[in-house]
């Protein structure tokens, strides 16, 4: 009885060691600013890993500012498409 006790007891180490390792990452935040340096809330950014390809969607808020989540270390493209302002004549 007391084998198969350490047994699963070591089995339950080992997966306790490998549950332990950890990826290094970073994000991307910026603000999202018109020519006359105005915030913009609304714009809507994306973030594509250029090695990936994976893609990441993000909206500023009421006052500009975005952040992309957790991203892991590489080169990325940032894209920003800023809502229309008013009614067009």
């Amino acid at each position: 009885m007391s084998r198969l006790c350490l047994s699963v007891l070591a089995l339950g180490l080992t997966a306790g060691i490998y549950a332990q390792t950890t990826i290094a990452t970073g994000s991307i935040q910026g603000t999202v600013i018109d020519p006359a340096g105005a915030v913009v809330p609304g714009a809507k950014v994306t973030v594509t890993g250029k090695s990936t390809g994976q893609i990441i969607h993000a909206t500023t808020g009421n006052a500009g500012s975005y952040n992309s989540g957790a991203l892991i270390p590489g080169q990325y493209q940032v894209k920003v498409a800023a809502p229309a302002s008013g009614p067009r004549n």
